[in-house]
């Protein structure tokens, strides 16, 4: 019987997002290719959530695309001994989309008490294999938290691993963040504590897009690809390599280097540097060519010259396709924030000095985690010390007590 076992996890691929030819180019050039070359070191896949991005007619293209790109990929696995588990994500994303895979399991076979494949709609725990035991937790709505989840969740449950679709407390605002995303206000937020003590190897969730860790213990797998502006971080999917003691695991990332960049830009600072509009339109020309999408924002009003002018650009820059504009209000600091460019396309400071960005400490300012979690990351990354959440709330309870 085996000790250790190495699964690779992948999440919001969402298909109908996004050019589905691309994202097939992506999927097999990077996913597809690693379970191939790594198969025989692989016992099982997952794919935890959003596989889909919105209700598709079987005439879509992107259903095609969809249907027979993870058809390969679980009869591949299926023929190679790798065992597919396939969660539900969002209700607004993959609806009831998943049981166009049913197929699979009707033709899954049951050695072990553990089918090749299933598809996971519910909550529940399963022996993946006979001496590993796995939580799954799709994205679900119930209406009391404990009436639903709370056997699944009792001390003396002993997961050597969890995976799940939906919100881990650490990250219980970040989808509020993510341009793509269409959250459900009624999913559960989940508790690390509780989750970290019943489970001694690796958490590993979707429907956060990008990589976050609570603790090396839990993690996003980010989505796989970028399918809108936001998302500037690093794509791809992840794998874990999971022994049967507390602990004994690892959880390693592979980028998808493939993923298509969009970036943001500004009308106003683009005219600062930029003295004219014909200007202006030549280097969104060039931006347009470097990057999968552009968009420009422009403020809510402008006077009766500026809006001319920017009535001209939009009309020149109409028929570049991956060019959006959007008008809105913003704030001056979401105005530094958004980027200033050269005639290549190339990220610049005030003085056109090309700018290397360190996104270090981005964690500070982008909100997605709680005060005490970012407090915690800041000393381990300043200080070369680890201090959990917990212990600075005890520290800062005993002062108080003082």
């Amino acid at each position: 019987m085996q000790e250790r076992y190495v699964g690779v996890h992948v999440s919001d691929v969402h298909w109908g997002a996004a050019d589905p030819e691309k994202l097939d180019q992506e999927l097999r050039e990077h996913l597809y290719s690693f379970v191939q070359e790594n198969h025989e070191e692989i016992d099982y896949l997952t794919v935890l959530g959003d596989y889909f991005d919105k209700q598709l007619g079987l005439n879509d293209k992107s259903a095609k695309y969809a249907l027979a790109f993870l058809n390969e990929l679980v009869y591949f696995c299926m023929t190679h001994e790798i065992k597919v588990r396939l969660l539900r994500g969002t209700a607004t994303h993959d609806f009831n989309q998943l049981q166009a895979f049913s197929i699979f399991e009707t033709l899954s076979e049951d050695e072990d008490g553990s089918p090749d494949f299933r598809i996971i709609s519910k909550s529940e725990s399963e022996f993946l294999f006979p001496n590993f035991k796995v939580l799954y937790v799709p994205e679900e709505y119930p209406k009391n938290f404990e009436d639903y989840y709370g056997e699944l969740l009792a001390p003396a449950s002993n997961y050597n691993a969890v995976f799940g679709h939906g919100t881990l407390e650490f990250q219980a605002f970040a989808n509020q963040k993510q341009e793509s995303e269409r959250p459900i206000n009624t999913a559960p937020v989940f508790s690390m504590k509780r989750f970290a003590s019943i489970c001694n190897g690796p958490i590993v969730f979707g429907h956060i897009h990008t990589r976050v860790n609570w603790k090396k213990k839990a993690f996003y797998c980010s989505s796989f690809t970028r399918t809108a502006h936001g998302e500037s971080g690093i794509k791809g999917f992840c794998y874990s390599d999971t022994g049967l003691l507390d602990g004994d695991f690892s959880v390693e990332y592979v980028d998808n280097t493939s993923a298509p960049e969009y970036k943001t830009f500004d009308f106003d600072k683009l005219l600062d540097r930029y003295e004219t509009i014909e200007e202006i339109g030549k280097i969104a020309t060039k931006l347009a060519k470097k990057y999968y999408k552009i968009r420009i924002r422009f403020a809510e009003s402008y006077p009766n010259e500026k809006a001319s002018s920017i009535a001209v650009l939009r009309s020149a820059l109409t028929e570049i396709r991956n060019i959006d504009f959007d008008i809105r209000k913003r704030t001056s600091e979401e105005i530094e924030q958004l980027e200033m460019v050269n005639e290549d396309g190339e990220m610049v400071n005030e003085d056109g000095e090309i700018i290397e960005k360190d996104d270090t400490f981005d964690f500070l300012i982008d909100g997605h985690a709680q005060p005490i979690e970012t407090v915690s990351t800041f000393i381990e990354l300043t200080k070369n010390r680890e201090i959990s959440p917990e212990e600075i709330v005890e520290l800062l309870s005993t002062e108080e007590s003082k």
